[in-house]
């Protein structure tokens, strides 16, 4: 139920899954709200009485349907900006890492002797060196 303050008007709306008895149920509360107050009316002087009358008859419930490739446009516009958002976050925050030589040179001016290379964990694991295993004869020389 939401009240319209502007001409005092009452609007009802009922939500079920069943289509077919949303239209009855607002049509019986509708004319159950105006009996109540009807009774009520009597109760009260005439001068202070609420006169209720049902504006419109309920009507039979707008079918809704999701508009899918409006939802998968805006879906994909919505994610790309949010993705570019990311990016330069992520770049704004990480930008005064110093990774590389030409980072040391532009920071703090001076120049680089020497750079320590990385070695990745198959070229640790490949560059080794294999157990040596020593075998032993038993030769006697007479």
């Amino acid at each position: 139920m939401s009240a319209n303050e502007a001409d005092t008007s009452v609007q009802v709306a009922v939500k079920d899954p069943n289509i077919d008895n949303v239209q009855r149920m607002t049509q019986a509360l509708a004319e159950n709200f105006i009996i109540l107050h009807q009774q009520e009316n009597l109760q009260v002087d005439q001068n202070d009485r609420l006169l209720v009358a049902i504006l419109d008859n309920a009507s039979p419930p707008e079918k809704f349907s999701p508009k899918t490739t409006i939802n998968v446009i805006a879906g994909a516009i919505l994610g790309a900006l949010a993705g570019v958002i990311a990016i330069f976050a992520l770049e704004y925050i990480q930008s005064g890492y110093i990774r590389k030589p030409e980072d040391i040179e532009r920071v703090l001016g001076l120049n680089v002797l020497g750079i320590i290379p990385t070695i990745s964990s198959k070229d640790a694991t490949a560059k080794q060196p294999a157990a040596v295993k020593r075998e032993t004869s038993n030769v006697t020389t007479g």
